[in-house]
């Protein structure tokens, strides 16, 4: 086998027969082993080849003043392979610079001697101009110490002119620009990482084996109050108080060592902190410790205080004596309820959850025109003050309703305080009937009032004409007349007497002090004493 494919470019990759110039060698990693003689094609016979055939095409800018040296570059624009070139060839630096400024390069040829620039300075504006570029120098033989302080100052590599092999030059080539081209990716991909992570406001870091920050976001760097570079390769007990390392440490020696994501909370000075740690396999099969940290102080005491909240609503609404119920206005379900309101109707909590109001009314259209056709009106409370509601049992009970109307997660609900007024219904009922008993009993007082007035308006008449006549006649009037008169006195102050009497067990028996014993007698014996009330009052009618 040809030397020339033996080291990597076999002679059927060129399009046209190569030029052999003896007595000069080149090499692109050094002296190739067992020599290969410098090649060039022929330019002026290249044919560009078809573009839909090609898989990729490299854009080289050559810069390099010195013709032969030029040449070593230039045939690669003949190679045939996977891979196409296209060249672009300058002599000068600022004209190079002006070429990189309009157009974008992949590999960058750079003669470190021009006419223009010399040394190092002439990297340097390269690499600012073409930053992106893969810059690989061109030294003289002899002078390797520049081409390693151009790599320490950004060159990709150095060739030595005179010592390109033709062969080696496109492995050379890819290599390079490969190699830059992933180291570049590489770098995005790590910029793109640290912004992802840097963005988070979480705390997010990465320890090795032995528990050392290797890498740190925004959020770690604000919370230690150290620049990034005081904080990597430390350990917690660098950065923490004891107890608080000591606490991290634990952590992250169990994540390591159980293989397993660990969630927890750790408590740093009057902070909270919610850790998830998980193992992270390093280089070398080292397992290190990843972990994503928040600070949920104020969730967790938000949380308390909703709780808290919650608590105190619990305990009102399950003190109040009404029943209290929520309910979904379009649905009419029943959304909540509380123990008076099981008490109430008789069922448990878990059935009434399971029901609509109307289920509970015994006035089910309603019930349902309230809940569907009342607007939700902040501070709207709706009274009203009565409605009848059916129990499990099936009884009938009236109940006052106080709903008040509002939005809960986005839909109409009201919440209806629901009181029981059959002791109230049953007090006013007996009101009414005490107070029509207590109408009626005016009314017969006023009637007894009249009758006794008139009752004792005619023993009293009596008595004042006997009296007036004894007033009268008193010195005329016979011992008989006199006793005749002071007789019917008698009668007469035995008749209001008896009316008073009368007026006595009357009252009495309003009041309930005489007990009521109905018994059979005879009425006979008790009419002459009654005519004789009225037999004065009588005559006097005649």
């Amino acid at each position: 086998m040809p030397q020339s494919q033996e080291n990597g470019a076999s002679r059927s990759e060129w399009k046209h027969t190569p030029v052999i110039v003896p007595g000069r060698r080149a090499a692109a990693f050094g002296e190739p082993r067992g020599g290969i003689p410098w090649v060039r094609a022929a330019r002026d016979t290249h044919t560009p080849r078809d573009e839909k055939h090609m898989s990729s095409q490299l854009r080289v800018l050559l810069v390099d003043d010195t013709p032969a040296d030029a040449e070593s570059i230039l045939h690669i624009e003949a190679y045939e392979g996977p891979d196409s070139f296209r060249v672009v060839h300058e002599t000068r630096l600022e004209v190079a610079l002006l070429r990189v400024g309009s157009e974008a390069f992949d590999v960058v040829f750079l003669d470190l001697d021009l006419p223009d620039s010399a040394g190092l300075d002439t990297l340097l504006r390269m690499r600012k101009d073409a930053p992106e570029a893969c810059i690989i120098v061109l030294i003289e033989y002899g002078n390797e110490q520049l081409g390693v302080t151009a790599i320490e100052n950004g060159a990709r590599d150095y060739l030595v002119k005179g010592r390109i092999d033709p062969s080696l030059l496109v492995r050379f080539i890819r290599y390079a620009h490969g190699q830059m081209q992933t180291e570049r990716e590489l770098r995005e991909a790590r910029e793109q990482y640290r912004t992802f992570l840097n963005s988070s406001s979480d705390i997010v870091y990465l320890k090795d084996e032995k528990l050392r920050y290797i890498h740190v976001n925004i959020p770690q760097v604000k919370f230690f109050g150290k620049a990034e570079r005081d904080i990597l390769g430390k350990t917690d007990a660098d950065l923490m108080s004891p107890e608080a390392a000591a606490a991290c440490r634990a952590s992250d020696a169990h994540a390591i060592e159980s293989r397993q994501t660990i969630t927890k909370h750790e408590q740093i000075g009057e902070r909270t902190f919610e850790v998830r740690k998980f193992p992270v396999t390093l280089t070398r099969g080292a397992i290190g410790v990843g972990a994503f940290i928040r600070d949920v102080t104020e969730r967790l005491q938000a949380d308390e205080a909703v709780r808290e909240s919650e608590d105190r609503y619990r305990q009102l609404f399950e003190a109040e004596s009404d029943a209290i119920v929520l309910i979904d206005n379009q649905s009419g379900a029943i959304l909540e309820a509380n123990n008076a309101a099981s008490a109430m109707y008789g069922f448990d909590h878990n059935a009434l959850l399971r029901m609509r109001n109307v289920d509970l009314s015994a006035e089910p259209e309603e019930t349902q025109n309230v809940t569907h056709g009342t607007p939700v009106v902040r501070d709207n409370v709706v009274t009203i003050p009565l409605r009848y509601h059916r129990k499990s049992d099936g009884t009938v009970f009236p109940v006052e309703l106080t709903g008040r109307f509002f939005f809960r997660r986005g839909r109409p609900v009201h919440i209806a305080a629901i009181r029981d007024i059959s002791e109230r219904k049953k007090t006013e009922e007996e009101m009414l009937a005490n107070a029509q008993l207590l109408r009626e009993s005016i009314a017969q007082r006023d009637k007894l009032f009249s009758i006794i007035a008139h009752d004792l308006r005619s023993p009293f008449n009596t008595f004042l004409g006997n009296t007036e006549l004894l007033i009268d006649r008193a010195d005329t009037m016979t011992n008989e007349q006199v006793v005749s008169m002071a007789t019917r006195l008698n009668v007469s102050a035995m008749h209001v007497f008896q009316l008073l009497e009368n007026l006595l067990e009357w009252s009495q028996m309003q009041q309930g002090l005489i007990p009521f014993a109905p018994d059979r007698f005879h009425l006979l014996p008790f009419i002459p004493d009654s005519m004789a009330l009225v037999f004065d009052a009588a005559q006097k009618k005649s």
